[in-house]
């Protein structure tokens, strides 16, 4: 049987001895520093302003408590049935439930077109399913379990209430004002290539603020993009066959 404790190696993984999971662990806390570090082994990350939660799931049992120990179960229930779902019974996690700051004004509206034309081809066509913001796919990538794009096609099964199964064929990342610089880039790309991963045919990198408004990835030549600007009519081919959509409707002027 595959464990991730294989990459232990045989001697420290036979070392190891069955215990039952506790139901409370101290969470790994900041120690504050006048200094930085001065030796070579140390990384650093953007602090994100979330809520402190440790997940404790125990075959059946699943319990998302903060730092106190005070319960998170009713607070956060969009969270239960993702964590309860995962292929592992037993495990626990320290982490940070960071809620999506809403999208403005325009980054809304420009997704909201392209949903609207792609809904317009869905029904006239009676071939897959067009989507908003909040609609989650689940995924099975090794780094990544889900997305959520800002717009979309999708040709999967209907789920009802539960979330899509896998990824969708057309995903649209609309950029908001802190979509911009190196840092972002870099995530962006790397989200990029999670899509295609999952089977996700063609991304479009959306950029109201910037001349090539619409850069739109392939997932056969995934580093190189097509780039569409004001005037421009562009295309998703080959995940929506036949759909198209002016660039100047992505804003209201």
């Amino acid at each position: 049987m595959n464990t991730p404790f294989k990459v232990l190696g045989k001697n420290l993984e036979g070392r190891l001895r069955y215990r039952p999971q506790p139901s409370w662990i101290p969470p790994m806390l900041a120690t504050l520093s006048d200094h930085l570090p001065t030796e070579g082994k140390w990384v650093y990350e953007p602090k994100l302003d979330g809520v402190r939660c440790l997940t404790f799931r125990n075959r059946k049992s699943l319990s998302l408590l903060s730092r106190n120990r005070k319960a998170l179960n009713q607070t956060y229930p969009e969270l239960i049935d993702p964590l309860a779902s995962q292929s592992t019974e037993s495990f626990i996690v320290d982490g940070e439930i960071v809620l999506m700051s809403p999208t403005g004004a325009a980054p809304s509206y420009a997704a909201s077109e392209i949903f609207v034309s792609l809904r317009a081809y869905s029904r006239r066509t009676k071939k897959g399913l067009a989507f908003t913001d909040n609609a989650a796919f689940r995924v099975d990538l090794p780094n990544r379990k889900s997305f959520s794009p800002d717009a979309g096609f999708y040709t999967g099964k209907w789920t009802g209430m539960k979330f899509f199964e896998g990824a969708p064929v057309f995903a649209v990342e609309v950029r908001s004002e802190g979509d911009y610089g190196p840092t972002a880039e870099s995530k962006m790309a790397r989200k990029r290539g999670h899509y295609f991963a999952a089977g996700t045919l063609v991304v479009w990198d959306v950029d109201l603020l910037g001349e090539d408004v619409v850069k739109s990835y392939r997932s056969t030549d995934p580093n190189s993009s097509t780039i569409y600007r004001r005037g421009d009519i562009a295309t998703a081919e080959p995940a929506v066959p036949g759909w198209s959509i002016a660039i100047d409707d992505l804003f209201i002027e």
